[in-house]
């Protein structure tokens, strides 16, 4: 996920884009027209995980969801929270 943040990213800025990463790379790559939003589209990262959901978020996002759910987990705090 942390790797396709980078590369949409790097398409939206209206130039020329490269990235090379574990998972994906990018040679040259534009976008014939980028977001209508300015300065980019924010980004939003949803999740239960209090590991990497929480560091994701602050490196990345522009806005989080942490709604718990039987399926996703959730965030916890307070006392009986594990770490």
């Amino acid at each position: 996920m942390e790797e396709t943040i980078h590369i949409v990213r790097g398409l939206w800025s209206g130039k020329p884009f490269t990235f090379s990463g574990s998972h994906f790379s990018v040679q040259g790559a534009t976008l014939p027209a980028g977001p209508v939003q300015q300065p980019y589209v924010p980004v939003l990262i949803a999740g239960g995980g209090e590991r990497v959901t929480l560091r994701q978020v602050a490196e990345h996002a522009d806005i989080s969801n942490f709604g718990e759910n039987v399926r996703t987990g959730g965030a916890r705090y307070g006392p009986g929270a594990s770490a």
